[in-house]
């Protein structure tokens, strides 16, 4: 359960970015194009198959992730990826042979709708079209490919788990270019496959918001649609595809221009990732806030893996979201996956480019991350009611900003002391009970104090003693978080910030003049189910 400030934020941020989304109309449009772009491929003469090929829609558009592109990027045009399987057998076809065939077709449909030239990319074959009014176009990225039997065996063996997802496993056409000479070879991949498999983790907060969304899509698009059954579930957005949306946008944002945009996080890595953390926590993740917040927090402890001494929390391990073998970076692609350590270039990890100049793509990632960390730890816990839709206006690039009509109260808008040092919560904030802190602080010679509101201008070589209160039902984990700051802890570097497991009791003492706080957190299956709020020791 959000508090009223974090359903505010919520509602503001799911009003912005639903400016980001796809138009109804313009995604007709895109599915229009593509249906006759499959209808022509499958009329197509292919040596060495008399069947029909698989041509079906890969990346955001089926996933539900797309989002409006960013005119100041190096792509401004929707990106429709479009697989075209043939019935071929791997061990009797050369890859260059069915790139060209599947080429051939393409470059005919092309010159047949009067389009320039397909370009012919590595992996793809590009059709562009012409942009909108408002200078937007699309451009379909045709995949020449074909079965991968084998490699689908090798995966069902080797991964249990995934055997459900690898039957559509594909080997793709590949061009490897030094500058002088080009050679073709194999790569593999399973678009199909893990389209299902996000799909599937995405489907139970795909009903919790199913029938609201298109009941408010119909009323919108009565030109297009009969009824509300006749809205594409592709344009309904689960908390996890607005979380994967605005992170791929804040990405755009945050890389144009930066020196290291060639190496941005590629869209790939962004959903996998987010998929894998919503996975089976869909009942308790079901606002936009919550969702971000849980995801962001996972990003960034996994950057101690930049320091190869460094080793990631045991709750952090066993996600196995970003993994380092070595100096070797790991995200396996959960339905292709090449396993971490493998020596034999099998499956796909999409962090294999985290590999080359020295880290550079791992170094990008984890400083986006870090951004993203402090903007929206400001946005939720510190930005005024004033200051929020600016914010998201600068990471979005969204000139339409719909004010709620209901805005944050003043009083909310200030909820804690934002220090560098002071570690964020690594679960999702869900306060669906209390926890009030009992305070005493004893010394010698002194009479004992008791609050439940902090000490203020208490003085050195106090005991203290912290009791949390919680109506929150057993069984539960308490942690804390002890913070201090001033001039005293810095200089002798005993600045404190970090949250770490306890019992209901918690013993401290006055040592360094400044501001210090303690807060307790109840948590329950990975949630905060209680957060106290800081209890506040002003030490004199």
């Amino acid at each position: 359960m959000l508090t009223e400030r974090q359903r505010d934020i919520n509602g503001l941020v799911i009003d912005n970015i639903k400016e980001l989304d796809i138009p109804p109309s313009k995604y007709k449009e895109a599915m229009d194009r593509f249906n006759s772009l499959k209808e022509h491929l499958e009329d197509g003469n292919y040596p060495g198959t008399n069947l029909l090929p698989d041509v079906y829609i890969q990346g955001s558009f089926s996933l539900g992730t797309v989002i409006r592109p960013y005119a100041e990027g190096k792509d401004s045009d929707y990106d429709i990826d479009v697989v075209c399987r043939l019935e071929q057998q791997k061990e009797r076809t050369e890859p260059s042979e069915l790139k060209n065939d599947i080429g051939g077709e393409v470059k005919s449909y092309a010159k047949k709708h009067s389009m320039q030239e397909a370009d012919d990319k590595r992996r793809c074959w590009v059709l562009k079209y012409a942009p909108d009014s408002n200078d937007i176009g699309f451009h379909m990225d045709v995949l020449p490919c074909l079965h991968d039997q084998l490699m689908a065996e090798y995966i069902s063996r080797e991964n249990p788990y995934v055997e459900q997802y690898a039957n559509t496993t594909i080997a793709i056409t590949n061009r490897d270019e030094d500058g002088k000479t080009s050679q073709y070879n194999w790569r593999s991949g399973n678009p199909k496959g893990y389209a299902k498999w996000f799909l599937d983790i995405n489907r139970p907060g795909f009903v919790f918001v199913e029938k609201e969304q298109k009941q408010a899509l119909y009323e919108k698009n009565r030109d297009i649609y009969a009824s509300n059954e006749n809205v594409p579930d592709e344009l309904i957005r689960t908390p996890l595809q607005r979380v994967i949306q605005i992170l791929k946008r804040h990405r755009d944002i945050y890389f144009a221009g930066h020196k290291w945009e060639p190496h941005k996080p590629i869209s790939m890595i962004i959903t996998t990732l987010a998929a894998k953390l919503y996975m089976g926590n869909a009942d308790r993740l079901r606002s936009v806030y919550s969702t971000l917040d849980y995801v962001i927090s996972r990003f960034t402890a996994h950057a101690v893996l930049l320091e190869p001494i460094q080793f990631l929390s045991k709750d952090m391990s066993k996600l196995e979201l970003i993994q380092r073998v070595g100096n070797k970076w790991y995200i396996p692609n959960p339905v292709n996956p090449h396993n971490p350590g493998d020596p034999e270039e099998k499956g796909e990890n999409f962090a294999d480019r985290w590999n080359e100049d020295e880290d550079v793509g791992a170094k990008a990632f984890f400083e986006w991350a870090g951004n993203l960390d402090s903007t929206f730890g400001y946005v939720f816990q510190k930005a005024t009611p004033e200051e929020i839709p600016g914010m998201l206006e600068k990471n979005f690039k969204i000139t339409k900003i719909k004010p709620k009509s209901q805005p944050i109260p003043k009083a909310a808008a200030i909820s804690c002391f934002n220090v560098p040092h002071r570690e964020r919560p690594i679960w999702p904030i869900e306060n669906c009970y209390t926890v009030t802190i009992d305070g005493e602080a004893t010394r010698s010679g002194f009479r004992t104090l008791s609050s439940r509101n902090g000490f203020h201008n208490i003085g050195k070589k106090y005991s203290l003693k912290f009791e949390a209160k919680t109506n929150a039902p057993y069984p539960y984990d308490i942690y804390w978080q002890v913070v201090n700051t001033g001039y005293e802890a810095e200089s002798v570097g005993q600045l404190r910030g970090q949250i770490f497991a306890g019992s209901n009791v918690r013993m401290e003492s006055t040592t360094y003049t400044g501001l210090q706080w303690i807060e307790c957190f109840i948590v329950k299956n990975d949630v905060c189910v209680a957060r106290s709020g800081e209890f506040v020791v002003r030490i004199q």
